[in-house]
């Protein structure tokens, strides 16, 4: 090895001992007289070299030896049980120095590290019969590490110093956290990236405060990668189980493997928080995964918010309850994921010092900075955000929105209590939407309720600046009367209540009106097709698909149900429970336009003979679906005895596909049940092409279908009576 490689091989080593260390060294300036302790030297076989260098006891605490070995070669194998069995050939000899200060390790390192290789060979007893270049050479150091030299900075100084984006400086876990070491990552040409002991000029341990280092200064040709690797896991090994094997480490747990407390200060809107180290002193609570699980919990955090934007200063105070605090907490925080716990909360006014709020609330709030103040419902006081995070290896952690778990909580202020009352994301977006219409929050709740029940009525003609596409358009059996006033036309006419004035020949006049459409009597009756409209649903999910064969919605927030061979009322069930199927229509494509008259009469005989009294207000529905196949339905309430049970039954017949659409909840004083229902069936599109499921083995026979004219529908009426007699 030349002059040039071993001098930075010792630069390194003096900068990794020195450069990271010396900082925090107490030790008092060394003399000259400090220099001349004489060094040692020992011979051993390649077996006995580990133990040996880490069995080492002097009372000087800063010890390096210079290490040459002879005749080396080495395997490994794994017995049954998985065990590592490490295998030796070699001679080793070792020459200590020692120092009083790092300080001294520095001026010594340097120094040596200026010398020929003839000075360095010279260094090694008794190798004169071994040709130098066929030596294995290595340098080991220890030395206790200095109070404020801590994990974290030593990984940033060392990654700062030799790190690059080829060769990365790595922090390694070993032993549950007991041991951590430092190294770098080398890529190949084919961009695999491994760890090559003998190359690193960073092979740091740190156990128990102190620090242990092996520097690879002459790799003879003849030595493989697999011989030296051998070597170096039985030299790790030495400090423990499963030293040589762990996880890579980022910086967040870097700082909780030797930091008890961390403080961290903010600003806009100022802040700072204390959080302590989240697994027991012994490293035990992490389980099996050793210290990954370890984060900060948040143990205090302070807040000073102005409420409104002219008003007082409040600070806002939590911390950790006790039973929290003294539960064992390090379990909570392997799992992965945030859970509330419990914090006392202060609100104080800043200004006169009087307390506002005490209490103990809910919150997930494990690292810092998951409190964000906004004014949530627009009533011009400041409000809280509490997010729910996730662990993460970072300086904050992340929420996952996705997650099933996540539930975010929310602080809102009461200006008339003067607190903070937690309320739920609902309850937040009602007192939002309260604030925006002037309503009290009880008066908007039941406005939305309303809106919910009836979302899906029908409308005669479309609100003012309503887009034509987000509605579904129906046109009744029936018609409408407009009377003419001063300036209509039938275009004008046409385009205010047919959504286009290109219908405006769908439009009827009286008999004896004059012939000339542009001339209209003011006063004259214009008799128009009876239209409904029906909003679409704008969480619209296309809900069921088939090889694209055939779509149905699923409206948020009703209970759904596959149809089958029976119609069963479940009284457990949302109010909004619907049933449905879209299979092969075997009936033909609209089929029930020129039969509906029959089919009326079959299901006034079926509500008269199959359920003779128990059947009430039953009547019918028919449709044109504007650019679809047509709609039917009827609806009718039952006498169960104890409960009136509303049924309503809607289909749609395509060209390759049917759907059926059946509703059936205890009648309640609203139309939710039948406007839903209507809308799923009116929503269903039959793309034509390949037919959809067809009726296979575990579907039907309907239930009923022997007992009426259209045994390829359900049968309501003998689903009443097999239910509820």
């Amino acid at each position: 090895m030349g002059q040039k490689e071993t001098k930075n091989t010792y630069c390194i080593l003096s900068a990794i001992i020195c450069g990271v260390m010396l900082t925090g060294c107490s030790a008092e300036e060394a003399t000259m007289s400090d220099l001349q302790r004489p060094s040692e030297t020992y011979s051993c076989s390649m077996q006995e070299l580990t133990s040996y260098l880490l069995g080492y006891e002097t009372d000087c605490p800063y010890i390096s030896a210079d290490i040459a070995i002879s005749g080396y070669s080495g395997e490994s194998s794994y017995d049954e049980d998985w065990n590592l069995n490490i295998s030796f050939t070699g001679d080793a000899e070792v020459t200590w120095q020692f120092y009083n200060s790092l300080e001294q390790m520095e001026d010594e390192l340097q120094a040596r590290a200026k010398k020929t290789d003839k000075n360095v060979d010279e260094a090694v007893t008794d190798s004169t019969e071994v040709d130098a270049g066929e030596l294995l050479r290595l340098t080991y150091y220890a030395f206790p590490l200095p109070e404020d030299a801590h994990a974290l900075d030593i990984y940033q100084t060392l990654e700062e110093r030799f790190g690059t984006e080829e060769q990365p400086v790595v922090a390694i876990s070993g032993d549950r956290g007991r041991i951590y070491y430092f190294m770098q990552e080398f890529t190949t040409e084919e961009g695999y990236t491994y760890l090559y002991m003998h190359k690193s000029s960073i092979n740091l341990v740190v156990k128990d405060r102190y620090a242990y280092g092996l520097v690879f200064q002459n790799v003879p040709s003849t030595l493989s990668d697999e011989e030296l690797h051998v070597m170096y896991m039985d030299y790790m090994s030495g400090f423990g189980r499963y030293a040589t094997t762990g996880s890579f480490l980022k910086e967040e747990i870097l700082y909780w493997i030797d930091h008890e407390e961390r403080v961290t200060v903010m600003e806009e809107p100022d802040r700072s928080f204390v959080e302590i180290r989240g697994v027991d002193t012994s490293w035990e609570g992490t389980g099996e995964g050793g210290f990954i699980g370890n984060f900060g919990l948040l143990k205090e955090a302070d807040y000073e918010v102005p409420l409104t934007e002219d008003g007082p200063e409040f600070q806002i105070h939590f911390s950790l309850a006790e039973d929290a605090l003294e539960a064992e907490y390090e379990a909570y925080l392997i799992q992965g994921f945030c859970e509330d716990e419990n914090y006392n909360m202060t609100v104080t006014d800043k200004e006169s010092g009087e307390i506002l709020q005490e209490g103990v609330v809910e919150l997930c709030i494990e690292l810092p900075d998951t409190i964000t103040f906004e004014d949530l419902n627009a009533d011009g006081y400041v409000d809280m955000f509490i997010d729910k995070p996730l662990h993460s290896n970072d300086s904050r952690a992340v929420a996952d929105k996705q997650s099933y778990w996540y539930h975010p909580a929310y602080m809102l202020w009461n200006p008339q209590k003067q607190q903070f009352e937690r309320r739920t994301e609902k309850e937040v977006k009602n007192s939002l939407l309260a604030n925006q219409n002037g309503l009290t929050e009880e008066e908007q709740d039941e406005k939305t309720k309303r809106e919910k029940r009836d979302f899906f009525a029908p409308l005669t003609q479309l609100p003012e600046g309503a887009d034509p596409d987000d509605y579904i358009e129906l046109t009744g059996e029936g018609s409408t009367e407009y009377v003419v006033q001063p300036g209509d036309c039938l275009w004008s006419i046409s385009e205010r209540f047919l959504g286009s004035g290109f219908y405006w020949t769908t439009l009827q006049r009286e008999e004896n009106a004059p012939n000339d459409p542009d001339y209209l009597l003011p006063g004259e009756i214009i008799r128009m097709p009876e239209k409904i409209y029906i909003r679409k649903d704008p969480y619209s999910r296309g809900g069921l698909k088939y090889e694209g064969s055939f779509q149905i919605e699923q409206p948020d927030g009703f209970q759904y149900y596959f149809l089958s061979e029976n119609v069963v009322y479940n009284p457990w069930s949302d109010e909004n429970a619907i049933n449905n199927f879209p299979v092969t229509n075997e009936m033909g494509e609209n089929a029930l336009s020129e039969d509906w008259e029959a089919f009326q009469a079959e299901v006034i005989r079926c509500s008269e003979e199959i359920c003779p009294g128990k059947v009430s207000n039953l009547q019918f529905e028919k449709y044109s679906v504007k650019g679809g196949c047509d709609l039917y339905g009827y609806s009718f309430e039952y006498d169960a005895g104890d409960d009136i049970i509303e049924y309503t039954h809607f289909i749609r017949l395509g060209t390759a596909n049917m759907a059926e659409v059946i509703g059936v909840r205890k009648k309640e004083p609203n139309t939710v049940l039948i406007n839903t229902t209507r809308y799923i069936a009116a929503s269903f599109i039959d793309y034509g092409g390949e037919s959809g499921w067809g009726w296979g083995d575990d579907v039907g026979p309907n239930v009923g279908a022997d007992d009426w004219n259209y045994p390829l529908l359900h049968n309501l009426f003998t689903a009443a009576k097999m239910q509820f007699e």
